[in-house]
This record gives C-alpha cells, structure tokens and sequence, in this order.
C-alpha cells in the first residue's frame, strides 16, 4: 500500500492535500473533509468503513477514571474505543496527576506522635532508595491516585530483587501527608542523629594525688600470703581466758577469804562468834557485822549483882 502524506489543506478549506514521501512538496491527491474523515479521526470508523458505535465511557467518566490511576490504554479497552481518543481527554488528567507528585514530594511527614519530618519526602526516599542492595536505578517510578474522598495516594515503585513499592496519604486541602504502610514510614524516616560525648576531663593534680595514695594502700593491703603467716607466727599469744565455772569458783574462794577476814576481826574486837544473817546464809555471803559495845558502866552493874546475892 503507497504511503501519503498530508502537506496541506486546499483553499477553500474543503480538502486534505496528499503527497508521497519521496516528493512531498508536490501534492498528488486531495482527500475531501467529510464526516466520514472527521469519524475516522475521533476513531469511530471501523476498518472495514463502518462507523462504529459511540464508545462506552463518556470524556467525564474517562477522566474520572485517569485521576483513579488507570493508564490510558486500560480506559480505551474499557470504554472501547481508539487509543489516540483517549489521549484527548488524558492530557490534563496526567498532568495534574504529575503535579500532585512533586507537590507530595515537596512536603513533609506528618507523624502521629512527635514533630513532623524536618526534611521533604522526595530527599529521604530517593537518598534510602539509592542504598538497596541490586536496585534497578531505571526502575523507580513515581505516580498519583485520587481516591473518591478527594485525597490523593502517592506511589513509588522500584525493582531490588523483586517489585516493590510504597504509599503516603497527601490531602493538599489541609497539606498533610502521612505513611499509608511500613514501607512508607521506613522510606521516609529520617535517621537519628548520634548522642554527642561530652570531652573527658583531663585529672587535676588533687585527683592524681588521691589516686596515687589509693594505689599505695593497695599495695600495703595487698601483702603475700607468706608474709601474712610469718606477720601471725611472730604475734604472741593472748593468755586463754578462765571459763564461766573457774571465775565463779575464784569469785566464790574471794567472797570466802572476805568472809572469814570479818569474822576474825569482829572476834578481835567482842570477844563473840558472828552469826551469820537469813540473806548471808541464802546468798553464801557474810557482810562484817560489829557487836555494840558494853555500857561504860558494865563493871559496875556486875559488883551491884554480886552485893545484892
């Protein structure tokens, strides 16, 4: 089949202007601007030269369903009509669609505790992405889905052994944007900062002198065992202590010479044996008891006992 070219429109506008490709400044045919040209164009004609039906999905419904993510060529084969028809309305779809990404790309995480992310979305993933071990750089993707309450779900997809992906929630009423999975949240976490050590202070002269008297005591403490032992051999022996039996025995020989020193002396004195008390005899001891002395007049009371008899 020879191949023409369109180079033109005639002067009165009616025509199309055909050409070959090999002499496409002269025009060789023209072809007249009919219904059935205008149908072929919107894809309506069938390639047999009839016109096919209206297709099922009107320009709303096909954008409707571009916004909800489906690719051009699944809207054409669910609303059945030509591809090049599709693209009509896909234009702006996918446009806003791109617009939405960068917008979600742009932003920053919103945790549901603690602060938000410091750092957009778009930096923390492509910098976690690029460290995947056996990632596909040619493979990361990024797109956009409105859902049927307004928000939008933003996606990126890679390959590292194996297809992955990840979701955020972005609401670009209220521009918050929130991890709709794990592999959101780790893509997007940002990596902690490490703990600062304080300098560690350099010991003044009072610190290495304490330290170095600790180190001598430990040395002193710190002896041989052979010269603990020699240390205990030398030490003398303290006296072995008398039992509980032996002290109450010496104590009761004490109380005894005690006893028997009184009695001699109070014999000394009177003249009279002592008889111990009721307690000296219950408690085994013997206080030093003296005898009263005689009246002065004892001598006398005796000579009147003898003149009376």
């Amino acid at each position: 089949m020879r191949q023409l070219e369109v180079v033109g429109v005639s002067d009165d506008g009616t025509h199309v202007l055909l050409a070959s490709a090999a002499d496409a400044d002269r025009p060789s045919h023209q072809l007249p601007i009919d219904d059935r040209l205008q149908a072929a164009v919107r894809g309506d004609l069938a390639s047999n030269g009839s016109e096919r039906a209206g297709p099922a999905l009107s320009p709303k419904e096909i954008q409707s369903r571009l916004r909800a993510g489906d690719s051009p060529e699944t809207v054409a084969k669910a609303a059945k009509t030509p591809l090049t028809r599709v693209m009509r309305y896909a234009g702006p779809v996918l446009s806003e669609r791109d617009l939405i990404v960068e917008q979600a790309r742009a932003a920053r995480l919103t945790r549901p505790r603690g602060k938000p992310s410091t750092v957009s979305l778009g930096e923390l993933v492509d910098g976690r992405i690029a460290t995947v071990a056996n990632l596909r750089p040619d493979s990361v993707a990024w797109s956009a889905r409105r859902r049927d309450d307004g928000a939008w779900v933003v996606e990126v997809t890679y390959h590292a052994r194996g297809n992955r992906s990840a979701a955020w929630l972005w609401q670009p009423a209220t521009h918050e944007l929130t991890a709709l999975d794990v592999a959101g949240a780790r893509l997007a976490a940002e990596a902690s900062a490490p703990k600062r050590r304080s300098p560690r202070k350099q010991p003044g002269k009072k610190a290495t002198a304490t330290r170095k008297t600790t180190s001598a005591r430990r040395r002193t403490t710190q002896r041989p065992l052979a010269v603990v032992e020699e240390l205990v051999r030398e030490t003398p022996a303290p006296p072995p202590r008398p039992s509980l039996a032996e002290q109450s025995l010496s104590a009761d020989g004490r109380l005894a010479e005690t006893a028997a020193a009184g009695d001699a002396a109070s014999r000394r004195r009177t003249g009279r044996v002592a008889v111990p008390s009721w307690s000296d005899v219950l408690l085994g001891t013997q206080h030093d008891r003296e005898e009263p002395a005689p009246p002065a007049g004892g001598s006398g009371s005796t000579r009147r006992g003898r003149r009376r008899s």
